[in-house]
């Protein structure tokens, strides 16, 4: 006969036990620190795919520009073709090149159903950058501008310009003075300090009244590879404080460099410590700097916050203080916002080697 063991009376422990507080505490620990490192990582991932994204964007653009000239005779798109507010912008100029022909034939067939009040009633994505907090998925969205050389100061950043600036005599060659004796070298002087011009010519104020204005040279992708070279022109720059890519305001859709001549009528840009014009009428003295005013300074990333439409220059909120820029021969690249003055000066001409300027070396950019 089996006898029962007095132990086997009593309930049977489970033999599995729960887990201390010092337990759960190191495990908690654990996924706390393995959060932390998780969320960053993360969130650099996606900021690292942002700035991918709008390095396409603005690759995709610079190589639309390239088709461009090569179904227009090697030409460049005008910054405005066309008069006064009525023309196209270089961005409509280009939707056929960006698989978007259909939308450039109802703008230019029926601007209302797309623009209302001169602003596009939509938004497209190749215009826009995801880190750009003030157009990505925004109505008429831009967040790239062309270069549009060196700017009269009467027309750079200012808050009034919506309307003034849509005036092509603000933007054309010719409209500084740069050192030119005549009207004609002005022209040529000035086209040579930029890529995207307006279709329309500067007013010749010493001919008669009666005098057209001439049509503005259109810059040829020829004209800037025996220039300043294709590998060291900028074409196109982010800038987060662009808008609008129907507009024709320069400060919406291009930037540059703000010029105003000097009582002795050498240029200068703006109060600048240096004055252009040294050795050459585009020459820059050693130790040039660009305008260090901090709401009108075209330094990338300069008076970040300001006002969109108010700052045509370099700037973007990605990471690491660089801005995504194309080229003239098609290349994207970062531009660091610490650059020397004096290479961007430099990256903004085409053609200023021809009248002073030293050429841009690569271990100045790269």
């Amino acid at each position: 006969m089996n006898r029962q063991h007095p132990n086997d009376r009593l309930p049977r422990r489970d033999a599995r036990r729960g887990l201390t507080l010092i337990e759960v505490a190191v495990i908690l620990s654990i996924l706390a620190a393995a959060i932390a490192l998780f969320v960053p990582a993360r969130r650099s991932a996606r900021g690292a795919a942002r700035k991918v994204q709008c390095l396409n964007n603005i690759k995709n653009l610079s190589v639309a520009v390239i088709n461009y000239q090569s179904i227009n005779g090697d030409r460049l798109p005008f910054l405005v073709d066309g008069d006064g507010a009525t023309g196209d912008s270089w961005c409509i100029q280009l939707l056929p090149l960006l698989d978007s022909a259909a939308l450039a034939r109802q703008i230019r067939d029926d601007r209302g159903s797309v623009i209302t009040k001169g602003r596009p009633n939509l938004s497209l994505r190749f215009f826009t950058c995801p880190d750009d907090p003030h157009n990505f998925r925004a109505d008429g969205g831009l967040s790239y501008a062309a270069n549009a050389g060196y700017l009269s100061d009467d027309v750079w950043g200012r808050p009034t310009a919506d309307q003034a600036a849509t005036l092509d005599t603000l933007h054309a060659p010719g409209t500084l003075r740069l050192g030119g004796a005549s009207f004609e070298d002005r022209m040529s002087l000035h086209s040579a300090t930029g890529v995207f011009w307006r279709a329309i010519g500067a007013v010749d104020n010493s001919a008669p009244s009666t005098r057209e204005r001439p049509k503005a040279p259109r810059m040829k992708g020829e004209t800037i590879m025996n220039g300043d070279g294709l590998t060291y022109t900028l074409l196109l720059v982010e800038n987060i404080q662009s808008r609008n890519w129907a507009s024709t305001n320069v400060n919406d859709i291009g930037f540059g460099l703000p010029v105003k001549s000097a009582p002795d009528g050498s240029p200068q840009l703006s109060a600048a410590t240096g004055r252009i014009g040294a050795s050459g009428p585009l020459a820059l003295d050693p130790g040039w700097q660009i305008y260090d005013d901090p709401k009108r300074n075209p330094y990338p990333n300069a008076n970040i916050s300001a006002d969109p439409g108010t700052a045509p220059r370099p700037s973007s909120q990605h990471t690491g203080g660089i801005v995504n820029v194309g080229y003239a021969d098609g290349r994207a690249a970062n531009l660091n916002e610490q650059i020397d003055p004096s290479v961007l000066a430099r990256l903004v001409t085409s053609q200023g080697e021809r009248y002073g300027q030293q050429p841009v070396l690569p271990n100045e950019v790269d």
